[in-house]
C-alpha cells in the first residue's frame, strides 16, 4: 500500500528485493533493487536525501550491534560509514553518491550481486569496501571489482581468491550480541578468567 507516494512504495519494493535474494531469487531481486534505485532518484530533493534517515537509523542500529572489542559481523559493521544490507528489520539504502573519499562500505555479502551491478559502477570516490553477515563467497563473479581503481580494498568473509594485492580475509568472529553465545559481557568475564 502507497500511504505518501513513490518513497513508501520506494522502502516496499527494496524490502521485496532484500527478501527475494533471501529466498534465492536472484534475478527478481535485482530487479526490484533496479526499481528502488530509479525510485529513489525520484525523491523531490535528490536520492542522497532519500537515503539520508535510512543512513542514520542503520548508523545507529549498527552501533547498537556491534561486540567491540570482539570481531563479528556486527563489529565489522559499525566500522563503516555507509551500509548496503538491512539493520533493525528494515532496509539500509545505499546512496552511491554519498561515498565520500576513503569512505568504508559495508555490504551484506548475499547482497553483493545488486552492490556489484547496481551500485559499484557509480561510486565517484575511492571506497573501501567491507563484505560480511554471510557464508557466501568474495567476491565470488565480481573479481573485477577488485582491479577497480576506486577500491583501495577488499576486507571480505569467505574470501574465494589467495592472491591478490587488494583482497583481505575477514573471521567470521562471535555471533552477535542478540544471540546468547555472542554475549558480550559473558566472553569477557571468560577471558577475564584465562590465566594469563
Amino acid at each position: 500500500v502507497v500511504r505518501h507516494g513513490p518513497f513508501d512504495a520506494m522502502d516496499c519494493v527494496y524490502g521485496a528485493g532484500l527478501s527475494l535474494n533471501t529466498l534465492g531469487q536472484l534475478e527478481a531481486s535485482l530487479s526490484s533493487f533496479r526499481l528502488a534505485q530509479r525510485l529513489q532518484r525520484l525523491h523531490p530533493l535528490g536520492s542522497a536525501a532519500a537515503a539520508a534517515p535510512s543512513l542514520a537509523r542503520c548508523r545507529a542500529a549498527a552501533q547498537a550491534e556491534s561486540s567491540h572489542p570482539y570481531p563479528s559481523c556486527g563489529t565489522f559493521r559499525a566500522s563503516a560509514d555507509l551500509f548496503h544490507d538491512a539493520l533493525g528489520g528494515a532496509p539500509c539504502r545505499f546512496e552511491p553518491s554519498l561515498v565520500f573519499p576513503g569512505a568504508v562500505v559495508f555490504v551484506n555479502t548475499l547482497l553483493l550481486p545488486d552492490f556489484a551491478l547496481n551500485k559499484h559502477p557509480f561510486i565517484p570516490h575511492p571506497y573501501t569496501l567491507v563484505t560480511h553477515c554471510s557464508d557466501a563467497p568474495a567476491p565470488a563473479e565480481f573479481e573485477g571489482v577488485l582491479d577497480d581503481p576506486r577500491l583501495i580494498a577488499w576486507h571480505a568473509q569467505n574470501p574465494d581468491l589467495t592472491h591478490h594485492p587488494a583482497l583481505h580475509p575477514l573471521p567470521i568472529g562471535i555471533a552477535n550480541p542478540a544471540f546468547p553465545h555472542g554475549d558480550v559481557a559473558v566472553l569477557s568475564a571468560a577471558a577475564a578468567g584465562v590465566p594469563g
